[in-house]
């Protein structure tokens, strides 16, 4: 569609013209139905200002008794002009029936009415108008409108070159005078029109190989490239009684791509076809993306155009005749890619953006009595002032402050482990990149240490991903430990995070913002919540952030219409349990329980996130199946065996014994969360789902501390109980926020807003006071730099940290492959014999003199040899005294000794992991990933020593220049007899059951995509 000022000024229409030459005007009106709208109809017609010169009516009607009806109504015959009624069969289409009823006309034009158009009494003055006396319009279009008065339905037919219709306006859409600059069209709905009765049957009339809006739009193609125009009338309007259907039906669309095909030169159709199903299939991916499936159907639809080929045929050798020679001048009627392109870019915050929804006016909202304090209050504060008076930011503030304020405990304050993170607690201090934290989950020999075939934890993929991320960021510095200071992030931040999930979550329960804001408050400040940080309990933290959405969305499955409310929830529910996988029985019991007293939309959506989550969980499943005992603990929840707390203790939410103000700052929280719980009345869903927890909660951290785990060899832990309390003091703050929204009196209505705020800040202030618990400190490897450098070296040397102060010699084997983050239940350690009787060797002083111990070490790779403070000095000495042991000296007040590599061979420069040995010399080979992963170089022949456990020949695949070796195990470790000619070596641990770990990834982003709330289904009001 073009506007006047782009139009050809001989195809302009001559309105003086028009006035010396009047058009004869006949009607043809096609009656199917015998109905109040056909007297319209005909009234319309009767009383328009240029009356016509004839009417003819097409009686499609069933019984076929319009004759008879029309012969009654005396008074409406009279009133028309020259009326003739013509029978045709009932199923017999408009289009199908008009070419004939308009060849027994003798006027110039037809105007095509049906029983459902109502034109306005000028409407045909201005349809002739357009003609101006000239043949050159073959059809002339009025704006349609719709029933309700000023909306419009369709003005004209636009469509780009490639047969995408693109109609504007939309039906329903303001007629606001928007698109009365427009004369020409590429085509116009019949219905309403007025046609030039030659050029009509020049054209032959509509082809039937086309419906619908594809005929018309044929038709009007046709007349284009026959040299004729399609013209628009704005003033004239025709008002339809029935709407349009809005979207465009399928058929309709894809009729219209074939039109376009068709009508395109022979040379051209091809290209014209492929590129319709190019752009099909992209435009419809794309709306799949944005969770638009309906409308991306109705998109690869159009691909069905090219399944019938030969459809087009026919109709394009009907059509031979057409030279084309109008077929430059309908360029500008075509709508521009540009145009598209600019309006599907409009409608993008329409599909991605929640829908925004007007706010009424103030005095409304002061009529229904809204609450100011609530989310839903009308007359808000200018938009540049929301942010600022919104609760949850300063909530988050506050919280902010306080994390500060507490971390004073820790030396050099909360900052100083913002490099390198921290060390302590239960933090391990570990130092990684994505990368290694990656591999340490896929490799089929994973693991810190001499490692193990064992399942690693499901945490790690996670954790890799967020250090990736954080490694993007401008302001991390690479040279620091990534990890580390992604680590040292989550503490800062771990309390603010807590704090603005806890509001955003809390909108399920009330929307009152005040109150939502004191309970994110009361939760990132609890004493929980300070002992979670303090003692470096990273599963902790993940409750902290985590359980109130997970919570939310749970809630969320009884309400949200969203169709992925329970990929939502299961979202947050499989994050939790890859650190803490007793959240997982806290998703089975809170399904079960939503089940039991929910509707069966509620108990159909219970039962997917059931199903949902324990496809996302299936790692954590597996490792839960191979060791139970994991549903206890998670990243550092574990604790010493120790006498239990009072009961008092457990009930004022404090993990262990304290004493001071801080023992009661958690008081009125649970006098506040009781009182709320056990109010008159009868209970309420969200009630009962409070009392859940509660009582979840405290018989968690009842049953955890009675259970001892077995770690290591003798060492007995249990879980911590305070992850159990963070579930029960989430069921207090969910009852106060139930409880805030009771209708109060006026006169006490201030009462629960002021109880709110006093148990606030006695819980903060006692957390300030108290402080976070000493237990951290800025991050450092308990290896000196030369130890760090040799294990992230071609040599990938080891170093072993041994423990000589419980009275029996402990030993940890250090390498480039990092550890947990945070101590949680290990697997059993690789045995190796001779690498713990060589370390017991050298730490008995009263023992036989170490001669093989040295050479033992070298062997496993093992470079240096550190004894943490303090350190026995008999041990000492007997360690000075050993050969080929060399001391470096003290490094963070632990001993280092140097192990040299003539323990082996003269050769070799360093002790490391892969060696070739030919005869009594040996060549180091630089293994550059964790566990000996390698591709180097290498001289051919000798064999080729892995200073690893025998089983790891079973995870790993050798191949010298493509060809697979086969393992020799050799003093407890794999060997490799390597050919003479060999000049590249190849070392990698494939993942166990790729095909699966794929099929998880596309499960993981299945559901992430469902999870996504994309805009709202609801389509907004024109304007």
């Amino acid at each position: 569609m073009i506007n006047s000022s782009l139009m050809d000024p001989v195809q302009a229409p001559d309105v003086a013209t028009s006035a010396s030459a009047p058009t004869t005007v006949g009607v043809v009106l096609y009656a199917d139905r015998l109905d109040h709208g056909l007297v319209e109809a005909l009234l319309a017609v009767a009383d328009q200002t240029t009356p016509a010169d004839r009417v003819v009516v097409l009686d499609a009607t069933p019984a076929g008794d319009l004759t008879a009806a029309l012969d009654r109504n005396e008074g409406l015959r009279a009133q028309l002009p020259a009326t003739t009624i013509v029978r045709i069969p009932a199923d017999t289409p408009l289009r199908v029936a008009l070419p004939a009823a308009a060849a027994d006309l003798d006027t110039d034009c037809v105007w095509v009415l049906t029983r459902r158009t109502r034109p306005e009494p000028d409407a045909l003055r201005h349809l002739s108008l357009t003609f101006g006396g000239t043949s050159r319009v073959v059809m002339a279009g009025p704006k349609l409108l719709a029933a309700q008065p000023g909306r419009l339905q369709r003005f004209g037919i636009q469509s780009t070159r490639t047969g995408r219709l693109r109609l504007r306006p939309r039906p329903g859409e303001p007629d606001q005078q928007q698109y009365d600059d427009r004369l020409d069209a590429l085509a116009v709905p019949i219905e309403g029109a007025l046609v030039h009765r030659a050029g009509l049957a020049e054209l032959g009339g509509f082809d039937k190989a086309f419906t619908g809006v594809a005929a018309d739009l044929d038709l009007g193609w046709r007349g284009h490239l026959a040299g004729r125009r399609v013209a628009l009338a704005p003033r004239a309007r025709v008002v339809l009684d029935e709407p349009l259907p809005h979207p465009t039906p399928v058929r309709d669309r894809r009729a219209a791509r074939r039109v376009a095909i068709t009508r395109a030169p022979w040379w051209a159709a091809l290209f014209l076809a492929l590129w319709v199903a190019l752009g099909a299939i992209v435009a419809g991916i794309s709306l799949l993306l944005i969770k638009r499936p309906r409308a991306a159907a109705r998109e690869l639809a159009d691909v069905a155009t090219l399944l019938d080929p030969l459809r087009g045929i026919p109709p394009r050798w009907r059509a031979r005749s057409l030279k084309g020679r109008g077929r430059r001048t309908m360029h500008g009627l075509f709508v521009p890619m540009v145009t598209v392109a600019r309006q599907a870019g409009d409608r993008i915050p329409e599909f991605i953006l929640p829908a925004q929804h007007p706010a009424p006016t103030p005095a409304a909202d002061t009529a229904a009595g809204a609450d100011p304090a609530t989310e839903d209050s009308m007359g808000a504060p200018p938009e540049h002032t929301q942010a600022v008076r919104n609760p949850g930011l300063w909530a988050v503030l506050a919280t902010t402050a306080v994390a500060f304020a507490a971390g004073q405990t820790i030396d050099g304050g909360l900052v100083a482990g913002l490099r390198d993170g921290f060390v302590g607690g239960q933090l391990t201090g570990a130092s990684a990149d994505a990368s290694q934290l990656w591999h340490s989950w896929v490799d089929g020999w994973r693991g810190p240490g001499l490692g193990t075939a064992d399942l690693g934890s499901s945490g790690l993929p996670v954790l890799a991903l967020m250090t990736w991320l954080w490694d993007l960021m401008p302001f991390h510095d690479a040279g620091a430990n990534p990890l580390g200071g992604l680590l040292g992030a989550v503490v800062v931040l771990a309390m603010p995070l807590a704090a603005l999930s806890a509001y955003v979550s809390g909108r399920v329960v009330t929307r009152r913002r005040w109150a939502r804001a004191l309970a994110a408050l009361a939760w990132a400040c609890s004493p929980l919540a300070a002992a979670a940080l303090g003692e470096g309990r990273l599963g902790a933290v993940a409750v902290l952030v985590l359980l109130p959405l997970m919570l939310a969305a749970l809630q969320r499955l009884t309400s949200s219409p969203r169709a992925g409310s329970a990929a939502a929830a299961a979202l947050p529910t499989a994050l939790l349990a890859t650190v803490v996988p007793g959240a997982l029985i806290l998703a089975v019991v809170a399904a079960l329980a939503l089940m039991i007293g929910g509707s069966g939309r509620t108990i159909r959506r219970s039962l997917a996130f059931v199903g949902v989550t324990a496809l996302l969980t299936a790692p954590v499943l597996r490792e839960v199946a191979a060791n139970p005992e994991r549903l206890l603990t998670g990243w550092g929840l574990l604790a010493r065996p120790d006498s239990e707390p009072a009961p008092l203790t457990l009930a004022l939410l404090h993990p262990s014994t304290t004493t001071g103000l801080a023992y009661w700052a958690a008081a009125p929280i649970v006098a506040l969360g009781l009182l709320a719980l056990l109010r008159r009345g009868t209970p309420s869903g969200p009630a009962w789902f409070a009392g859940a927890l509660i009582v979840t909660g405290l018989g968690a951290a009842l049953v955890t501390s009675r259970l001892w785990i077995a770690q290591g060899d003798a060492e007995l832990v249990t879980g911590w109980r305070g992850t159990g309390l963070l579930v029960a003091l989430a069921g207090l703050l969910v009852a106060a926020l139930h409880a805030s929204d009771a209708d109060l009196p006026p006169r006490t209505a201030w009462i629960p807003a002021v109880t709110g705020l006093l148990a606030t800040a006695a819980i903060v202030g006692g957390t300030v006071l108290a402080g976070l618990p000493s237990g951290l400190a800025a991050g450092r490897d308990e290896r000196p730099a030369v130890a760090i450098d040799a294990a992230t070296g071609p040599a990938s040397g080891r170093s072993v940290l041994v423990d000589v102060t419980r009275g029996s010699v402990a030993y940890t084997v250090m390498g480039r492959e990092p550890a947990l983050p945070a101590a949680d239940l290990t697997d059993a350690a690789t045995d190796v014999p001779d690498l713990t009787d060589a370390i017991a060797q050298l730490t008995d002083p009263a023992g036989a003199p170490p001669l093989g111990a040295v050479a033992t070490l070298a062997r496993w790779g093992i470079g240096f040899v550190v004894l943490p403070a303090p350190t026995p000095a008999a041990v000492e000495h007997r360690l000075d005294a050993t050969d080929l042991l060399s001391r470096v000296g003290d490094y963070n007040r632990a001993a280092v000794w140097r192990v040299e590599p003539a323990a082996i061979s003269a050769t070799l420069v360093a002790p490391s992991r892969l060696r070739i040995e030919r005869g009594n010399a040996s060549e180091l080979v630089p293994a550059m990933g964790a566990h000996a992963a390698t591709a180097a170089a290498v001289h051919g022949g000798g064999t080729l020593v892995v200073a690893e456990p025998a089983d790891w020949a079973k995870a790993a695949v050798v191949r010298a220049d493509g060809a697979r070796l086969t393992a020799t195990v050799r003093a407890g470790q794999p060997t490799y007899a390597l050919p003479a000619a060999a000049t590249h070596l190849d070392i990698s641990l494939p993942t166990p059951h790729p095909t699966l770990g794929w099929l998880y990834a596309a499960l993981v982003a299945l559901v992430v995509y469902a999870a996504i709330p994309l805009g709202s289904r609801r389509r907004p009001e024109a304007s």
